[in-house]
């Protein structure tokens, strides 16, 4: 696993920080004690990730406006024009930008070393003991693992780059476009009335929200991070006792691995990490790129029934693994139950996927491919 610098110094801070520790029971099992220290982090790294976000506004405006003569416009002439550029306010905006980025990383990376302490995650007697640190270091920061693209798999197979490119856009100036949108509708409807001063402190609880809502999806990961890596093995080692002889089986196995790949629609760590050890459980070559070659439904109904069944216990832990169950995910199982192909019912993975992220694992699910 390639590691930018900044998941490198994550690295590190997590390697300085790793304390061995005997977890009491399996990383995918979550007991009282571990479950009250994941909720108390939850709720403190949402809260002071908020609180600076909506500090990180008030401290850019509230100087802008009380103290302007702190920040005199430079002035540069062009011709017999005049232009004032705000360089100082800019330069501050650039400081409390860059301040607040590093504030919330230490706060992320104490969160999470938080989370993995207590379970005792991972061990460093083990032999991915530095993959599984690396695992937590992109946690952190929010990196996405992908690992998939080594297995010749990619998520976005048959989606433009166009589309993929705008998408990520959109994501990366989600906070900055709600802020834009917020003061344009303040500004059309209450500009006359409402102070400027008031109109851009509008967006102290947007930041807020978002920062908020960033620190949710860096508890999200790590917590799913903790809780899947053993799953998975475990997973993986059980059907490889079932059919690691079987061909049949086996031939479908990078066809399994692209349908759940491409029904996420993104670079995950669990998608990258199933895909890893189904393989080399398995035995099976990787290639530089994978085309499918009929659709899933197709695939199924050619698949003989002993098989087909396993098939489709693949794709539930797939879409259960990596905490979320789309739309078109439930709209997909339901046509296989009127197909008659399972048995498993939406409300059935939805249990499951609840039970799994409250960390009480999918026994119902790994007793079915022992079956």
């Amino acid at each position: 696993m390639k590691l930018s610098l900044t998941e490198k110094i994550a690295f590190r801070y997590f390697i300085t920080k790793s304390k061995p520790t005997a977890p009491v029971d399996e990383w995918y099992i979550l007991n009282e004690t571990e479950k009250k220290v994941f909720h108390n982090t939850h709720y403190q790294l949402l809260v002071s990730s908020a609180i600076i976000g909506a500090l990180g506004i008030l401290l850019y405006y509230l100087p802008l406006y009380f103290f302007p003569d702190y920040f005199p416009p430079y002035l540069l002439e062009w011709g017999q024009e005049t232009y004032k550029i705000p360089l100082i306010s800019n330069i501050y905006s650039l400081f409390l930008a860059i301040l607040e980025v590093v504030i919330l990383t230490i706060l992320n990376l104490a969160a999470v070393h938080n989370m993995a302490q207590v379970c005792g995650f991972p061990n460093p007697n083990e032999a991915d003991f530095q993959e599984n640190i690396a695992a937590l270091a992109q946690a952190s920061l929010e990196s996405k693992d992908k690992r998939l693209l080594h297995f010749g798999i990619n998520p976005f197979y048959g989606v433009s780059k166009v589309s993929v490119f705008l998408l990520t856009l959109l994501n990366l100036l989600k906070a900055f476009l709600s802020n834009l949108i917020i003061k344009l509708i303040f500004r059309r409807f209450l500009g006359r009335v409402v102070l400027r001063v008031y109109i851009d402190l509008i967006g102290a609880p947007i930041y807020a929200f978002w920062n908020a809502y960033s620190a949710h999806i860096v508890f999200s990961e790590a917590r799913i991070r903790i809780l899947s890596t053993q799953l998975i093995q475990l997973f993986c080692q059980k059907l490889a006792k079932k059919h690691s002889q079987n061909a049949d089986f086996k031939q479908y196995m990078y066809d399994m691995l692209h349908y759940i790949a491409t029904s996420k629609r993104r670079f995950h760590y669990t998608q990258a990490e199933l895909a890893e050890q189904l393989l080399l459980h398995f035995s099976i070559p990787i290639k530089t790129a994978h085309l499918p070659s009929e659709n899933l439904l197709t695939l199924l109904q050619n698949a003989k029934p002993e098989i087909r069944k396993d098939l489709i216990h693949i794709l539930l832990f797939g879409i259960i693994i990596d905490g979320r169950f789309l739309i078109r995910e439930k709209r997909f199982l339901q046509l296989l139950q009127n197909q008659g192909f399972t048995e498993v019912s939406v409300t059935q993975v939805k249990s499951w996927l609840k039970g799994y992220l409250n960390g009480e694992s999918i026994p119902e699910l790994l007793q079915r491919i022992d079956n």
